[in-house]
């Protein structure tokens, strides 16, 4: 049998060999880090020194950081999404998600104009969140396009009992990478595949619940992982001046940054860049603090990879027990009956007649003095009966010679 850690690789402390678990465990780390740091001085951190801190919790209070921390923990363990270490200007190390998306263009029937848009969704407890977009959602690991949709239109979309037919033959693939909505901060890049179909319902309560029979109406679906989605139907031309996109040819518009300095002007990436840099180096310059606390924790980060015990390998050997779990899973179950017999004899340790046990004991004492006794007088018994058994014989020896003697002399007489 191999040990438990015989699989750990070599290179496990760069963080771009990661597994999803352990950057989600670094996210969680970064995030309880900032908030101390934050809590250290004050709650003067700028919105550069948090960027320099971690991208997550920029201009974020500390509830929120956390928040945001364990949605990307939650999406890493599910695998709906990969997190992925970049290098940004600074030479700092930040997440970046990935995921795959599937988007329904699903029309109302094969002839229709009509088109479904999802208006927005409130996830449990969070806020409600407007985005015009297709209906669609994260495809889990492993998935399949093809199962990818019929898993959403029936668990999302509730359309299990409306028949419909889906082109996956033309599945419209293209790429887009933008700052997460749900996660601000963490710039994403979606995988989107688009796959066209439409309705071949007929039952009127069915067209009826999903807003087809009236013009405008709105419909939801509840799903415990996504919560409440708003949908409704909308003419194609419509859809496309709400800046909904349908396929990969139809340009997006993304939000331009914009500040004032006399006039409105674009403010380009570089030198959003430069001015984030100089916040922070400004930052550093008047809080010495700042430099000590990234000396220590420079230092303790050494110190804990010399000693093996960095972030990374603790994860790594967590990482490694669970797989040695899974391995012997057989071995834990036949354990788990053996504990579950145990526990059903338990009941048989403590019997209820075990608590006359020691009222008994008196009892028992007194009838080994009874016994004690009986024995001496069975004894002295014995010896008495020894006697009379010795007299006995001699008295039986004494007539036997005299009926002897007698006999002896009525033979001479005779």
């Amino acid at each position: 049998m191999a040990p438990w850690n015989a699989s750990l690789p070599d290179d496990l402390d760069d963080p771009l060999t990661c597994s999803q678990a352990e950057i989600a465990w670094q996210i969680n780390d970064l995030s309880n880090r900032i908030n101390t740091i934050k809590a250290q001085v004050g709650g003067k951190l700028s919105d550069g020194a948090h960027d320099r801190l971690g991208g997550i919790s920029k201009g974020k209070g500390a509830e929120q950081t956390s928040v945001d921390a364990e949605k990307l923990a939650a999406e890493a363990e599910k695998g709906s999404v990969k997190l992925k270490m970049t290098t940004d200007a600074h030479g700092e190390q930040r997440m970046t998600r990935e995921a795959h998306v599937l988007l329904l263009k699903l029309r109302a029937s094969a002839s229709s104009d009509k088109v479904l848009v999802e208006l927005a969704r409130e996830a449990p407890g969070e806020k409600r969140r407007t985005d015009m977009r297709l209906p669609g959602g994260k495809m889990l690991p492993d998935e399949s396009i093809e199962d990818a949709a019929n898993r959403f239109y029936r668990d999302v979309l509730k359309l299990q009992d409306c028949p419909m037919t889906l082109d996956f033959a033309r599945v419209d693939s293209f790429q887009e990478e933008q700052e997460s909505k749900t996660i601000q901060g963490v710039m994403t890049i979606y995988h989107k595949h688009i796959v066209a179909g439409y309705l071949n319902c007929e039952r009127v309560d069915i067209l009826a619940r999903i807003g087809l029979k009236k013009e405008g109406a709105i419909w939801t679906t509840v799903d415990k992982s996504s919560g409440t989605v708003y949908y409704t139907w909308m003419q194609d031309d419509q859809a496309k001046g709400m800046k909904v996109r349908m396929s990969s040819e139809q340009p997006i518009d993304l939000p331009k940054q914009k500040h004032k300095r006399g006039a409105e002007k674009e403010v380009t990436l570089n030198h959003s860049l430069e001015e984030i840099q100089k916040k922070v180096e400004n930052l550093y310059s008047r809080e010495r603090r700042f430099t000590e606390l990234e000396h220590g924790m420079r230092a303790v980060s050494q110190f804990l990879q010399a000693e093996h015990s960095s972030v990374e390998t603790v994860i790594a050997q967590n990482l490694a027990k669970r797989n040695y779990v899974v391995q012997h899973a057989d071995q834990l179950q036949e354990f788990v009956q053996a504990l579950q017999e145990i526990e059903g004899l338990q009941c048989q340790i403590n019997p209820p007649h075990l608590e006359q046990v020691p009222s008994l004991s008196l009892r028992v004492q007194r009838l080994e003095s009874g016994a004690v006794v009986l024995a001496e007088a069975s004894a002295r018994m014995y010896q008495r009966v020894e006697h009379i058994a010795q007299d006995y014989h001699k008295t039986m020896t004494s007539v036997n010679a005299q009926m002897l003697t007698w006999n002896k002399l009525l033979d001479e007489k005779l």
